[in-house]
């Protein structure tokens, strides 16, 4: 089989500038000296930690978007260097989509914005028109095709996104963190329709995920990244047994199996840490053939039942209301439906509490009616936000920078770099904001908006695009910031997360929002919206709904 792509001795270095010079000099490595080829037809999953490079690494091999650095080494596109290939034929055949959808739209209706691309390539209209029916009728975009960007979710984003790409009909598609903002089911959803493509078109993809539950059982390659290296570039079965082998070699066994999930000093408990959950248990007790999925992880628990998995309940928070919303409905326009309807629902002090529920349910709209941003067309809210001093981070991180580097931003809000959280230290702090990864940029939220000690603190989807161990350090955080008495709200499609750094949790649906129940009723009860640890072990051993339960 013929290598599409090839990539030999590249290494790229991000400029650094002095702000009082205003000259550049060779700064911080986001790719160091890595080498790999990918044969035609593959679907290869990129993983890494957050930070590694990855998305580095997909803009250099698209060519054109990268920020101002030096580059070294040479990228090869189907026998050809790429820096030799016209940038028309390149533009069509190698599709990226970007970790924020946000930053890829650029026109204001949906069917504009999936023919844009093919005016840029100076198509002719009968094909184009061809290409665009096609595009809409697979993506089942009809019926929002005259919308407007602007009011889509960030989930129909994600697939206008990939809709616009695979009109072009590329033979490379590189996708940074696509199902970050999706619900557990788009995402299924989104990855059976990129295999699908790639089956059906022989397309090559190269995807950069840190959820990796549904997407390795479908990889032909695993390729996983650290401090800008390669650590390895394989089929998924060689690459998960070479992973296995540094951590036996670390000295980390089942006995230290916190480890695989908490942050470490060794790479390979950082690579370790974003594989799926039954890998991860397959790893802690030394199983000979790794399980990708649910059903092979079950499989395995059935095979290795021990009764001292840890079901201890977490502690009750207090109950003093801090916020209520009574009958609460809204709808952003007069003849459009509600988006909340007759909500109900009241959050006490020091809890924190995780709204799940699918894409467009209104769950960032109901973290902006508590911010008093927009206002509700009925219902009430006590006592009013304006008495309560109140913190928001928007799933668009971007929005909240305005300062050219990581280390002005945090001084805006009193952060200096001898007070500084300890899960942003790692951060380079001369860099740009914008110019940070995905999980990069969330800490840096995360770290803004929790010095401003707020009594009630807002998050949409804080965990999108970061790796396992971030979304530990903000557990870590959250639950600080609990003991202090701040009351937590966060919209997220993290299962695992909610699990591990709520309270409560609830549904929103049709508008209104289910009972708040404790993490352990609400992912013990529940089939569908369930945690990896509970789906493993239902039916097997009963209590188990976090993944450090199960691996310990």
């Amino acid at each position: 089989m013929n290598n599409i792509l090839e990539v030999k001795n590249l290494s790229f270095y991000y400029d650094e500038y002095d702000s009082r010079t205003g000259l550049s000099s060779k700064g911080k490595s986001g790719i160091n000296s890595i080498s790999f080829s990918i044969p035609e037809g593959s679907f290869v999953t990129l993983c890494g930690s957050t930070g590694s490079g990855k998305s580095t690494l997909l803009k250099l091999i698209k060519g054109d978007i990268i920020t101002s650095g030096t580059l070294t080494g040479q990228i090869v596109f189907d026998g050809t260097d790429i820096n030799e290939i016209d940038s028309a034929v390149r533009a069509s055949s190698i599709g990226l989509l970007f970790q924020n959808p946000e930053d890829q739209i650029v026109t204001d209706k949906v069917w504009h914005e999936i023919a844009f691309g093919l005016e840029n390539l100076g198509m002719a209209q009968s094909e184009m028109e061809t290409r665009l029916a096609e595009a809409l009728a697979f993506f089942r975009l009809e019926n929002i095709s005259r919308h407007d960007t602007a009011t889509l979710s960030g989930g129909q984003k994600q697939l206008l996104s990939l809709a616009g790409v695979l009109a072009m009909y590329p033979r490379l598609l590189l996708l940074d963190e696509p199902t970050s903002q999706l619900d557990p089911e788009s995402a299924e959803h989104y990855i059976s329709t990129i295999k699908k493509l790639q089956t059906a078109l022989g397309l090559t993809v190269i995807i950069a995920e840190h959820n990796l539950d549904g997407i390795l059982p479908v990889s032909d390659m695993l390729m996983v990244m650290d401090n800008g290296a390669l650590v390895c570039c394989d089929t998924v079965e060689n690459a998960l047994n070479t992973i296995a082998s540094n951590k036996i070699s670390d000295g980390i066994s089942n006995k230290q199996s916190d480890s695989l999930t908490d942050a470490s000093s060794c790479s390979s408990s950082k690579i370790c840490a974003d594989l799926p959950l039954a890998t991860r248990y397959g790893i802690s007790i030394g199983a000979k053939n790794l399980p990708l999925d649910i059903n092979s992880g079950r499989r395995l628990i059935k095979d290795n039942i021990i009764s001292a998995y840890d079901t201890a309940s977490k502690p009750a928070p207090g109950n003093e209301p801090l916020v209520k919303l009574k009958n609460i409905s809204f709808r952003y326009t007069s003849s459009g439906s509600d988006i909340l309807s007759d909500l109900s629902a009241t959050f006490d002090k020091g809890c924190s509490y995780a709204i799940l529920g699918c894409n467009a349910s209104g769950k960032s709209t109901l973290l902006k009616l508590l911010t008093g941003n927009i206002k509700a067309q009925l219902g009430q809210i006590n006592p009013r936000i304006s008495h309560i001093k109140t913190a928001y981070m928007p799933q668009d991180t971007d929005n909240m920078f305005i300062a050219d580097t990581v280390e002005k931003e945090l001084l805006l809000v009193g952060l200096s770099p001898e007070n500084y959280p300890e899960y942003i230290k790692h951060i380079d702090y001369a860099k740009s904001p914008f110019d940070l990864s995905g999980g990069e940029k969330q800490l840096v939220g995360l770290a803004k908006v929790t010095a401003l000690s707020p009594q009630l603190l807002l998050l949409d989807e804080p965990t999108k695009g970061t790796d396992n161990i971030s979304r530990r350090k903000m557990t870590v955080a959250i639950n600080t910031l609990k003991e202090s008495g701040t009351t937590i709200i966060m919209a997220c499609h993290d299962m695992d997360f909610a699990a591990e750094c709520a309270d409560k949790c609830a549904i929103l649906s049709m508008g209104r929002l289910t009972g708040f129940k404790s993490c352990e009723e609400f992912f013990t009860d529940n089939k569908l919206y369930t945690t990896s640890a509970r789906a493993m072990t239902v039916g097997i051993t009963e209590g188990i709904y976090l993944e450090s339960q199960l691996l310990k």
